[in-house]
């Protein structure tokens, strides 16, 4: 029987997980990226979470642990989220998949499928590890994302960002309550909270003077 090609690709955010994903996918046939991300399974989240758009993820197929929205469960939790992955790996075996690509960011998840005894049977496992190779270089790029996220450097509308995702979500108790939870979010709910703001009032030019005066 030919081997079965399962590739974990491993790293922190900002180190260029899903550009070597969707590389591999293409060398891969086209072979599905299944993403071991709590956040990015929900299009609501997709700026804070850095979910890759379509023109990045143009030619191959991107799958994730969950696709509902995120009110009112919250983001998947680890335990079952590694049940799906084990399932769907169950599952491509018995499709004759030849190969897949796991893109690995979560801690929570990872330690999760690290427990599980045997999670890789039946593949050929190939790991990609990515680590900062300066950590100077490192802080700058995540901050530079951030920056983006937040839209620290562009005009009002040009692009969408964390505070819009944040203003749509800010009237549904649930929802607001699980980003509360979220790197990000957090912060810019404490924010609003603690100064009796709506979030679409840091999406205004004055916006900007509040996220500077900020303690977060």
């Amino acid at each position: 029987m030919s081997e079965r090609i399962l590739h974990l690709v491993l790293g922190a955010t900002g180190l260029g997980k899903t550009r070597l994903s969707v590389a591999l996918a293409r060398v891969y046939d086209g072979c599905p990226v299944l993403v071991l991300d709590r956040i990015q399974c929900y299009p609501e989240l997709a700026i804070g979470s850095a979910r890759p758009t379509s023109d990045v993820l143009r030619g191959t197929t991107r799958l994730y642990l969950d696709d509902g929205p995120l009110s009112p469960h919250g983001p998947i939790a680890a335990v079952p989220g590694i049940d799906r992955l084990l399932l769907y790996l169950r599952q491509c075996l018995e499709d004759g998949t030849r190969a897949l690509v796991i893109e690995g960011g979560s801690i929570s998840l990872l330690h999760e499928l690290l427990a599980r005894r045997g999670w890789s049977s039946g593949w050929d496992l190939r790991v990609t590890a990515y680590t900062e190779q300066s950590l100077a270089a490192y802080e700058l790029a995540v901050g530079e994302r951030v920056e983006r996220m937040l839209g620290s450097r562009i005009r009002r509308g040009e692009v969408r960002t964390l505070l819009d995702e944040l203003a749509d979500l800010w009237d549904d108790p649930l929802a607001r309550k699980h980003a509360a939870g979220i790197l990000g979010y957090q912060q810019a709910i404490d924010l609003c909270e603690l100064n009796g703001l709506n979030p679409r009032e840091l999406t205004q030019p004055t916006g900007l003077l509040w996220r500077g005066n900020s303690p977060h």
